[in-house]
């Protein structure tokens, strides 16, 4: 049985805000969810991340975001103000699949994708 990732509008009408009328909740999903996730903290890359990851693609990897969240912009955001999603060749999330890791269906996406090849030629 496949993990399920709920969608904005079912955690935020049924769980979250259930008392809230769902048509005032409608248009904020997204920002209701990116509010909550910046009130439980922020997160940081680490300092030689984005080099790391510009280093991997200029030697030919093939990099990819494979993610368990609930919100279609909060990770897509976070990469691109860190600089590093126009590196990554594919982006999978939950949030749009409906699928969450550890789903043998995700593990996959790099088999079909071809993420994961041998080592590139470097030039070395």
């Amino acid at each position: 049985m496949p993990r399920v990732e709920a969608t904005e509008e079912v955690i935020w009408t049924k769980w979250m805000l259930s008392d809230v009328p769902s048509d005032r909740l409608l248009r904020h999903f997204d920002e209701l969810t990116l509010l909550f996730s910046h009130s439980k903290g922020e997160r940081v890359f680490r300092d030689d991340a984005a080099a790391t990851i510009a280093e991997l693609h200029n030697r030919g990897y093939k990099l990819a975001v494979i993610t368990n969240t609930v919100s279609r912009t909060l990770v897509p955001a976070e990469l691109r103000e860190a600089g590093v999603w126009d590196y990554m060749s594919a982006h999978t999330m939950s949030s749009v699949t409906g699928i969450r890791k550890p789903d043998i269906v995700v593990s996959k996406l790099s088999d079909l994708l071809e993420l994961f090849p041998a080592c590139p030629d470097n030039g070395s």
